[in-house]
C-alpha cells in the first residue's frame, strides 16, 4: 500500500516577494522552497515580521509573489516564469483567519451552509443539509446549529470558522493565527479540536503561528522562519532537540549561551569550565545551554558537566521553578526545572548537571555569517 503522506500537496520553489515602501523595497520572502505532503499538519512558525503570513497570503492566491512557482495538487497555481497566475476561487483552498469572520446575522448553521450556496463550492441543495451538519458534528456543534452566532462563545465562533472551512472539502486547510484571539484555556481546547477535525477529515493543512507551544502540539512538520527565510525544516522534536543556528534555539525560549574553545574533540573550554559535549566542531564556538536541560539538585553526582552555585533567584510557575543560579564561576545561569518538592531553594548552595547531548554547540564563524545574513 503506498503512502499517501509521501506524495506532494504543495510545493513552492524560487518563491520571493518585496514590499516596496518609502524608504525601498522590503524583503518579505526570500527563495522560498517547500514542499508539503499530502494529509500532512504544516505549521509555519516564527516572530512577527517574519513572513509566514505573507507565505500563507501567497499560498492562498491573496498575494502575488514577485517570482517563483507554487503548485497545489500538481497543478500550477503560480509561475514568474510564464505568468500563470490561477485566482483564490480556483485553488480548492479553505482559510481560516485570525479573526473568526463569521456573519453576526445568521446562525451557526447558516454561517456553514453559505458558501455552499453560492459561488464557486456551491453543492446541490439537497446535499446541504447533510454536509452543514456533518461539519458541524466534526466540530462537536451539531446541537447549537439553530444558535445565533453572536450567542456563542469565541471558541465556539473559530469553531464555526473550522466547520465552514470544512464543509466545502478543501483540497487544503490554511490557518492564520486562529487561536491568537483566545484565552489559554480555550486555545488549548479549541487547539485540540483542530487536530482532531482535521486528521478526521484527512485534510492537508498549512497552519501560522508564533507560539512555540501551539507549533509543538499540533505540527506533523514545522518550518521556522526568520526575516523572510526558512531557517528550518523538521518534525517538532527534531527542531526542537536539534536547532541548526543559534536563532531557532532562541526561539524556543531564552537559551544560556557561552563563547567557547574546542581545542580537543569532545571538551569545550568555556568560562562555566570545560564542557563535555557530543559536538563534532572545533576551534571557537557558541554554547548554548537549554534552561530546562539543567538538572539542579542539592549533592553533585557524576562527574561530567556538574556546576557549584547558589540560587539567587526563585520564581514559582506551577509546574514548574525558574532559578536564577549565580555558579562558581562567577557565571549566571538560567534554569527552569518541574516541580518536584514543596521546600524553597532561594539561598541554597547547588549543583547544576547538563548531560552532553543536551549541549548546543555551533562554529563561531558560522554564526556570525547566520546573524549578518538575517
Amino acid at each position: 500500500m503506498r503512502d499517501e503522506r509521501k506524495i506532494g500537496m504543495i510545493q513552492l520553489s524560487g518563491l520571493h516577494k518585496d514590499f516596496h515602501v518609502k524608504e525601498g523595497a522590503v524583503a518579505a520572502l526570500r527563495d522560498i522552497n517547500l514542499s508539503i505532503a499530502e494529509k500532512e499538519f504544516f505549521v509555519l512558525l516564527g516572530p512577527s515580521g517574519s513572513g509566514k503570513s505573507t507565505l500563507l497570503r501567497c499560498i492562498a492566491g491573496i498575494e502575488d509573489p514577485d517570482g517563483g512557482t507554487m503548485s497545489l495538487g500538481g497543478r500550477v497555481m503560480f509561475s514568474g516564469k510564464t505568468g500563470i497566475r490561477v485566482p483564490p476561487e480556483g485553488r480548492q483552498l479553505g482559510m481560516v483567519f485570525q479573526s473568526y469572520a463569521v456573519w453576526p446575522h445568521l446562525s451557526v448553521y447558516e454561517n456553514v451552509a453559505l458558501p455552499l450556496r453560492y459561488g464557486a463550492n456551491r453543492i446541490d441543495p439537497k446535499q446541504l443539509k447533510e454536509r452543514v451538519m456533518s461539519a458541524l458534528e466534526l466540530v462537536q456543534l451539531e446541537k447549537l446549529a439553530q444558535r445565533p452566532v453572536p450567542f456563542l462563545s469565541g471558541g465556539q465562533q473559530q469553531r464555526v470558522a473550522l466547520a465552514r472551512a470544512l464543509a466545502i472539502k478543501p483540497k487544503v486547510l490554511l490557518m492564520d493565527e486562529p487561536l491568537s484571539n483566545l484565552d489559554a484555556r480555550l486555545r488549548e481546547e479549541v487547539r485540540q479540536q483542530i487536530r482532531t477535525a482535521t486528521r478526521e477529515v484527512g485534510v492537508t493543512v498549512v497552519y501560522v503561528t508564533h507560539d512555540r507551544e501551539e507549533a509543538l502540539a499540533l505540527a506533523d512538520k514545522m518550518a521556522v522562519m526568520h526575516q523572510g527565510r526558512i531557517m528550518q525544516i523538521g518534525e517538532p522534536d527534531e527542531v526542537y532537540h536539534q536547532p541548526v543556528n543559534p536563532i531557532v534555539a532562541d526561539f524556543f525560549g531564552e537559551m544560556n549561551w557561552l563563547d567557547g574553545n574546542i581545542a580537543k574533540p569532545g571538551v569545550v573550554s568555556t568560562a562555566l569550565g570545560d564542557i563535555a559535549t557530543q559536538s563534532t566542531a572545533t576551534g571557537s564556538v557558541k554554547v548554548g545551554l537549554r534552561p530546562s536541560n539543567i538538572n539542579v539538585t542539592d549533592v553533585q553526582h557524576g562527574a561530567v558537566n556538574a556546576f557549584a552555585g547558589k540560587v539567587t533567584d526563585e520564581i514559582f510557575l506551577g509546574e514548574q521553578l525558574q532559578f536564577k543560579i549565580a555558579t562558581a564561576s562567577g557565571i549566571s545561569l538560567d534554569v527552569r526545572q518541574a516541580q518536584r518538592a514543596r521546600h524553597r531553594w532561594l539561598g541554597r548552595q547547588v549543583w547544576c548537571h547538563v548531560d552532553p547531548q543536551d549541549v548546543l554547540v555551533y562554529p563561531a564563524v558560522e554564526v556570525s555569517s547566520q546573524m549578518q545574513a538575517a
